[in-house]
Parts: C-alpha cells; sequence; structure tokens
C-alpha cells in the first residue's frame, strides 16, 4: 500500500469515528435534533483540518462537541424554553 492510499485509509477511519459520534451525542442529548448535534460536531472536526497528528482528533471533537451541547441544553434551560425548542 503506498502513502497515497495509506491516508485516505485514515481520513475514512476518522470520517467514519466522526459519523458514529454524531450518533452517540444524539442518543445522549435527544433534546436536541440530530442536525444540529451533526453541525456541532462538524464545524468542531472542521477546526481541525490541517493538523498532522490525526489519531486523537476525534477524542477532542467528542469534549468539544459535548461541552457545546451542554451549553446550548444550558441555553435553553435558563431561557425557560422547552427542550423541544432547540429542535431544528
Amino acid at each position: 500500500m503506498n502513502g497515497g492510499q495509506t491516508l485516505g485509509v485514515i481520513e475514512l477511519s476518522e470520517q467514519t469515528v466522526i459519523d458514529q459520534l454524531v450518533v452517540r451525542l444524539t442518543s445522549r442529548y435527544p433534546a436536541i435534533s440530530e442536525s444540529t448535534v451533526s453541525m456541532v460536531v462538524r464545524d468542531i472536526h472542521a477546526k481541525y483540518d490541517g493538523r498532522p497528528l490525526r489519531d486523537f482528533i476525534p477524542l477532542f471533537v467528542e469534549r468539544n462537541a459535548k461541552n457545546e451541547l451542554e451549553r446550548l441544553g444550558a441555553v435553553a434551560d435558563q431561557s425557560g424554553k422547552s427542550a423541544n425548542t432547540l429542535r431544528v
């Protein structure tokens, strides 16, 4: 396998992990729509584009996404809105 093929496998594997993360976080935060969870995860993941060390990026994305989703849930709670208002 040459270097170009290896890179493709690595990117595919990372993308698979990110896709699975969206599914897990959607289950963990049922009051937030899947499209919102996906947007948060993909926006955070995009911040790591071009970084050479990829091994821990899914972990960093998960931690940051959880923080953002917790913040979104807290904002909804503080404003007195129901959880359904976060549905997109």
